[in-house]
């Protein structure tokens, strides 16, 4: 890999089982992608972003092919080893918040930190994380009390917090309004800068992806443009 090169991904082929046999979803890709780049994957439904996004999040293994990140084969870790090298390197943003209801916004954020062992560090870099998405004033409400755009809120601040080189967001927006969803996307496009992270993102909404430095489309589980 090239010393501005993030991620780079070599014939990568993921088939998943289903009562039919093996479903062919990823069918050779290969991508590169720089530090501090942010990438849009589009393309029709079942077209395999998602599940590109997930393999890139080492969430689900290839069966064939090589995915590397910040100079790390993921296709060389055991489960445990991903979990470990996830923590530091990889925040995520889902379509569904994934909040843990019992614990407040403040423990949702903490979580990852903590299971990191980071120390009491984590205290202040929550507060900061959650008063940068504008929820300085909800630390200890539950997720059953904040509206849908406050819990993605709180999902960003989570997935940012120790501040991985890399952030992937699937379908961000994908169940808020539109004016939450606007206000979303400027905040993660304003951690990215301010981060540095690099950010590839999954989205059907073409105005979303065009803020991006470069779209790559996919078809049939294969890039179809880039």
């Amino acid at each position: 890999m090239s010393a501005d090169t993030l991620l780079e991904v070599q014939n990568l082929h993921v088939s998943l089982p289903s009562l039919a046999g093996d479903v062919h979803i990823l069918k050779g890709i290969d991508l590169t992608v720089k530090k501090g780049e942010a990438i849009g994957l589009t393309g029709p439904s079942g077209s395999g972003k998602s599940t590109l996004l997930m393999t890139l999040a080492g969430l689900e293994l290839p069966s064939q092919g090589k995915v590397t990140m910040n100079n790390h084969c993921l296709s060389d870790m055991d489960e445990d080893a991903l979990a470990r090298f996830r923590q530091t390197n990889i925040g995520i943003v889902f379509q569904s918040f994934h909040l843990i209801p019992t614990l407040t916004a403040f423990e949702n954020v903490t979580l990852p930190l903590e299971l990191a062992g980071m120390g009491k560090d984590y205290l202040e870099k929550a507060e900061t994380a959650l008063a940068n998405v504008g929820l300085a004033h909800r630390l200890d409400h539950y997720p059953g009390q904040l509206s849908g755009g406050e819990q993605q809120r709180v999902a960003l601040a989570r997935a940012v917090i120790a501040q991985p080189p890399v952030l992937l967001a699937d379908e961000p927006t994908g169940n808020l309004d539109q004016s939450n969803g606007s206000q979303i996307m400027d905040l993660i496009f304003g951690l990215k800068e301010s981060l540095g992270v690099t950010l590839i993102m999954v989205t059907h909404d073409m105005g979303l992806a065009r803020r991006c430095d470069r779209i790559i489309s996919l078809r049939d589980g294969m890039i179809d443009a880039a």
